[in-house]
């Protein structure tokens, strides 16, 4: 299994950088917390992370753009999940840069500026 970075690395690697998550983020995070073996760990580092970070909601304006997003990209005959959409829209619409390991997915989406996490350095 590969090992996964834990959130002091990313912030390492984004020290000069504003960090914030989004709801939808925040979300995932919780779910993933819930369904673990170590739920109650989980639960307080996820509570601890979207206490250090401002988060964002999926204002109207994230809600008007995630739907030209979908819209395009079935247009194409390309789907990605509703959830990266709304997080894509919500990083849009504050003109801000999306952190993620999956930049290929993350591509499709026009006009979202990307920051990618490659797997070698995260070893």
């Amino acid at each position: 299994m590969r090992k996964k970075p834990n959130g002091s690395y990313y912030a390492n690697a984004l020290a000069n950088e504003s960090i914030a998550i989004t709801t939808i983020s925040a979300f995932e995070l919780f779910f993933g917390a819930q369904s673990s073996t170590k739920r109650e760990e989980n639960l307080k580092a996820v509570e601890e992370l979207v206490q250090t970070f401002p988060v964002y909601p999926l204002s109207t304006e994230a809600a008007f753009i995630a739907g030209k997003i979908q819209h395009d990209l079935l247009k194409k005959g390309e789907n990605i999940e509703l959830n990266d959409v709304y997080i894509a829209s919500i990083v849009i619409s504050l003109d801000g840069v999306l952190a993620t390991q999956n930049a290929k997915h993350f591509s499709r989406i026009e006009g979202l500026k990307i920051h990618e996490f490659r797997d070698e350095s995260i070893q």
